[in-house]
């Protein structure tokens, strides 16, 4: 199943056992910049899912680009904890790759001891609020140089492969940008200037792995921004990079502080793999793509087609790290959905936090909610199918217990319906896709419409019962709430019943 997504690639010599990455994603486990059982725990199990590249990242290759949050290979000490990551991501069976950044305009003063941010050109930047210095000539060698060390330090790690970052709006998007360098040297003006940072850092760090170590980059397919570069340029710095050395394009969106959406649950699914597709055009090695590629058939088609040669699964791995193994199982229908809520990750991160996942509680707590056969098994009552009740039952059954779920309604799901009703919040039904499979796939007895009372639970005689009854909406006690036309946001989401032209919303939340 899934035959051209499982089929073996090869970056330079070194062979990919299918065509499923796992990118770098920022993930705050630690605030020191080093690695600790958080990272490891989950990484291992990101490997041992099934996807064929895993990427460690964003790590820093200096502190005045990365800071104190980011990862970073900026000096030697750091080699022994990445050696022990890539030998547990290897061992899971996957090929251990590195993401090496510099952020340029974008790192915050705050988190790189108060000093000023560099960058190709001194203008302010809207992400990190703050004006940079202006590179000199000395910095750009001393960065490049930079580079140059971390890849070194990557190799001696045991790093498979090392990426260079070259998308979200970070340094080398600065670089290539005319809205961001405004240099008059032979780093700014001419598309031959701007790009010549990039080029040369990919040189420099070709030259120090040697021909056949695998280098790549993470590439904006467009940045988004008014009067930066659109897929009209791009193109013509894959041709570059490829020239200089890189051996496979990772392709995605824009810069964080466009306003296009480039994660949310209203970009439709794979909705920029033309953006891959439009650098594959271009170039002859292989070539990503990203952004909300959420199911095995969408996948497939994407190396199907020929719109990349390989996909990204980054939050989709966060929600269920096995979706790889489960695809190739046969059972998509088991794996656990991201509905690109970005609640746990992507607004964590972007607040300083660290990674979870609303639909995955395992999620960054790999260790510590490890779910492991229990010698002593019992007989559960779960009482309530919403998310829940569902969670719970499933969580007790893998354990080993004996587990009945009972529903009064008259299917499962509760408010997973309320929450998917709303125009671009249809992922959300996704649960009631995944947890009907599991009901199903972990032999679950569901008992719907059935009310619980003392009686069946003395007919039952469970050990343990799990009361997952849910909640109703809170009523205000304001005069006239009584009236017929009050009606509540439940009723409308549910029902969606037909309403007068003058409405008011009471309320300003999401619901």
């Amino acid at each position: 199943m899934y035959r051209h997504l499982f089929s073996p690639i090869k970056i330079n010599k070194l062979e990919i056992k299918n065509r499923i990455a796992y990118p770098a994603l920022g993930l705050l486990y630690s605030y020191d910049s080093k690695l600790n059982d958080r990272y490891y725990n989950y990484f291992k199990e990101r490997a041992e899912g099934g996807t064929g590249l895993v990427t460690v990242g964003p790590v820093g290759i200096d502190f005045i680009g990365s800071g104190i949050l980011a990862l970073s290979l900026a000096n030697d000490e750091a080699i022994p904890s990445f050696q022990k990551l890539t030998s547990m991501i290897r061992t899971g069976g996957a090929r251990a790759w590195v993401q090496l950044f510099h952020a340029g305009a974008y790192s915050h003063p705050f988190l790189i001891d108060g000093k000023q941010p560099v960058a190709p050109s001194p203008l302010y930047s809207n992400y990190s609020k703050t004006t940079p210095r202006e590179m000199t000539k000395e910095d750009i060698a001393e960065v490049q140089d930079s580079y140059v060390k971390a890849a070194r330090r990557a190799v001696e790690a045991g790093f498979d492969g090392i990426e260079i970052l070259g998308s979200g709006g970070y340094l080398i998007t600065q670089f290539l940008s005319p809205l961001k360098n405004k240099r008059t040297d032979e780093y700014g003006g001419s598309f031959e200037n701007r790009i010549r940072f990039p080029r040369e850092v990919i040189e420099l760090v070709r030259k120090e792995v040697g021909p056949d170590y695998p280098l790549t980059i993470r590439m904006a397919g467009n940045d988004f921004v008014a009067g930066s570069n659109t897929d009209t340029e791009t193109p013509e710095f894959a041709k570059v990079y490829e020239k200089a050395g890189v051996d496979a394009i990772n392709v995605t969106g824009g810069w964080h502080e466009t306003k296009v959406p480039q994660l949310p649950m209203e970009l439709p699914r794979s909705g920029y793999s033309y953006l891959a597709l439009n650098i594959k055009k271009a170039v002859s090695v292989p070539v990503m793509a990203s952004n909300r590629i959420a199911d095995p058939e969408s996948a497939e088609r994407i190396i199907r087609e020929g719109y990349a040669d390989m996909v990204n699964l980054g939050r989709i791995l966060i929600a269920d790290p096995e979706w790889p193994r489960k695809a190739f199982a046969g059972k998509a229908e088991e794996i656990r959905p991201c509905v690109a809520c970005s609640q746990g990750c992507t607004d964590e991160v972007f607040s300083g936090r660290p990674v979870f996942c609303v639909g995955n509680p395992q999620a960054g707590f790999e260790a510590e909610r490890k779910i492991e056969k229990t010698r002593n098994p019992k007989k559960v009552m779960v009482i309530g199918a919403g998310v829940a009740g569902l969670e719970a039952a499933i969580t007790a059954k893998k354990i080993g217990h004996s587990v009945e779920l009972y529903e009064k309604d008259d299917d499962i799901g509760g408010q997973i319906w309320l929450a998917g009703a709303p125009p671009h919040k249809h992922e959300i039904l996704e649960f009631i896709r995944y947890y009907r499979a599991m009901v199903r796939s972990q032999a679950i007895p569901l008992f719907l419409n059935t009310k619980v009372d003392k009686e069946l639970i003395a007919k039952k005689n469970p050990d343990h019962i799990i009361i997952a009854e849910g909640a109703e909406p809170a009523v205000p006690p304001v005069d006239g709430i009584d009236d017929p036309a009050v009606i509540s946001a439940w009723k409308v989401l549910r029902e969606s019943p037909s309403l007068a032209k003058n409405i008011a919303i009471i309320g300003g939340g999401a619901v």
